[in-house]
């Protein structure tokens, strides 16, 4: 038990468990759209995600040293050789090898991220650990992570300029955000003694509570919106998935008492992005 343990803190660690449900979301994406994904995609869509994640882990183990609070900041001060030269592996396979791999529509979207990504990079950098209520990097990790879940897709896609293809990437960018804002506000003790900005930590817990609410709210009043209108079942399947994640981000953020131990709360908000494998099988 132990050892099933510690290879799943592992995964977690490693940002794992995000890079598998982006692929998730990403498959969901294309059903949405009614696109065939190329095989380097699905190697370059993984790959993007792990990259990013790693790169503002490693920037944070930079920063902190042996100020490491969490397990998986202390994780990466550890290994920060070994991961580094796992990142720069990545780099080079995702900037010069994969592209050759993509339709020239889908280079042009994911140059697009990457660079939507260096812009949020250094905005992090610039920001360092101030703290106001505007300065919400964790929009900044949701709009990247969200383009890149539904790029790919999209780019491929003769319906993209649909307004229901927009609504829902909404959606699920509004689902991305109330993901990291929630994982913010329990990690506020941690960043505040790491003087880390979060957006959780500039709005303050009551007023992030009401970020929180809001963005159920939207994602709940577009379900309704789709589900009234529904014409095929990958949009009734999709508002299931979304629904049901709602529904568990939601649980996660009001029992909180029983989510903070053992970071229960990261392993089930993430884990929620799974959930396209588990309801559109």
């Amino acid at each position: 038990m132990n050892r099933l343990r510690n290879s799943l803190r592992l995964l977690q660690y490693l940002s794992l468990d995000v890079v598998l449900g982006a692929v998730a979301c990403g498959w969901m994406a294309s059903l949405w759209l009614q696109v065939q994904m190329p095989p380097a995609w699905w190697l370059a869509l993984p790959l993007a995600v792990w990259v990013m994640y790693t790169t503002d882990h490693l920037l944070d183990a930079r920063r902190l040293g042996n100020q490491a609070q969490s397990g998986r900041h202390r994780f990466h001060v550890q290994y920060f050789t070994q991961i580094s030269r796992a990142w720069a592996v990545g780099m080079v396979l995702g900037t010069l090898v994969l592209p050759w791999f993509l339709p020239l529509g889908m280079l042009v979207v994911a140059l697009s991220v990457g660079v939507l990504a260096a812009g949020h990079f250094w905005l992090i950098r610039r920001v360092q650990g101030r703290v106001k209520p505007w300065l919400a990097k964790e929009a900044g990790v949701a709009m990247v992570y969200t383009s890149g879940v539904w790029g790919g897709p999209w780019a491929l896609s003769p319906e993209r300029f649909y307004l229901e293809t927009w609504l829902v990437i909404c959606q699920f960018f509004c689902l991305a955000l109330f993901n990291l804002l929630l994982l913010a506000r329990y990690e506020i003790p941690e960043d505040a003694a790491t003087n880390s900005s979060s957006w959780a930590r500039g709005l303050g817990r009551a007023a992030s509570k009401w970020a929180i609410l809001s963005l159920a709210l939207i994602v709940t009043g577009l379900a309704i919106f789709f589900l009234v209108q529904a014409e095929s079942h990958i949009q009734l399947q999709t508002q299931a998935v979304f629904l049901a994640m709602l529904v568990v981000l939601c649980w996660v953020s009001v029992e909180e008492g029983h989510f903070r131990e053992n970071e229960r709360y990261r392993w089930v908000a993430d884990g929620v992005f799974l959930f396209p494998l588990l309801l559109l099988w």
